[in-house]
């Protein structure tokens, strides 16, 4: 006879709570209300016999037997949701939308290892830089370029995307960059994608921007800011992978040093999140991409 079994949503409220350390977090993440998540931890614990976390200030630390069951747990209920979504076709469906450049370096190189998982997936991803419409396309996931902030979406951050001043030297024989004030001879190229990028570049130099001799240069994706700052056409805010490559190429100068806007304050360094519509009942394949997406695409530091 098997041992009784908690409720999966007590196990659904025990591993959100483990991997979010809060109550509240956890709730809104699994559409409960807290003491709806309370009350299922307390089930548990009174199931299996003993306490799970103990609380401190506004988080909870887990107990010695939380961490011990967490692993267990987890294989639990992704192993149900494998299941499930293996018998229910109409679940296969996943429309993902994703930034050019985090769809073309991170996401499609390393999606064989969920697809290997689900070989029936019905998968159709759309590429574009824009912020995208949930409702009138069809979008169960979204991972997009910005600050984290989009009203009524849950955001989770997977990359920081640290940029890179550069120009070419041509460019920079012509017009020296030696100082911060220097950058405002320049045209500056700038994302497309609604940011503060340079503002706080300014901000954090100490220049006014009411100096700026040219207008900026939009562009929508990165591939186009590496090629216009490429050829000449000004000084460009660059990924810093690319930036990398192309100043240990010769291509490219960083006059003010790669590592600058790394001194950015953290809520002021763009990143790729991984972006989830609130209150949306969602498939088990939806919800298995968003676990897998969190152990294997995030790159970024919390």
């Amino acid at each position: 006879m098997r041992k009784r079994l908690p409720s999966t949503n007590a196990l659904r409220a025990f591993e959100t709570i483990m991997k979010r350390k809060s109550v509240k977090d956890a709730a809104d993440e699994i559409f409960l209300t807290p003491q709806a998540v309370r009350y299922q931890i307390k089930m548990l614990e009174e199931l299996i016999g003993c306490e799970l976390f103990i609380r401190n200030g506004n988080r909870l630390e887990p107990t010695f037997k939380a961490t011990e069951l967490f692993g267990y747990i987890t294989q639990c209920l992704d192993t149900l949701e494998e299941g499930l979504t293996a018998v229910d076709k109409d679940s296969n469906k996943l429309y993902l939308h994703v930034s050019p450049y985090y769809a073309n370096h991170i996401l499609i190189p390393r999606l064989h290892s969920f697809t290997e998982q689900h070989p029936h997936i019905d998968l159709r991803i759309s590429i574009g830089a824009e912020n995208t419409d949930f409702d009138t396309k069809d979008i169960d996931i979204a991972i997009q370029w910005g600050y984290g902030k989009w009203s009524g979406f849950q955001a989770y951050p997977l990359m920081d995307d640290h940029k890179v001043i550069a120009a070419t030297p041509d460019l920079l024989q012509k017009h020296p960059i030696k100082s911060a004030s220097d950058l405002m001879t320049h045209r500056l190229i700038s994302p497309w994608v609604r940011n503060t990028l340079w503002l706080d570049i300014f901000d954090m130099l100490e220049v006014d921007q009411a100096t700026l001799a040219e207008e900026f240069l939009y562009l929508h994706d990165n591939e186009a800011i590496l090629k216009a700052t490429l050829s000449g056409m000004g000084v460009g805010l660059v990924s810093r992978p690319e930036a990398i490559d192309a100043i240990t190429a010769g291509d490219l100068v960083a006059p003010l040093g790669a590592d600058l806007l790394g001194l950015l304050p953290y809520h002021k360094t763009p990143k790729f999140y991984l972006i989830r519509q609130n209150n949306k009942e969602e498939s088990p394949l939806v919800k298995h991409f968003t676990r897998w997406a969190k152990r294997k695409l995030k790159i970024a530091e919390e």
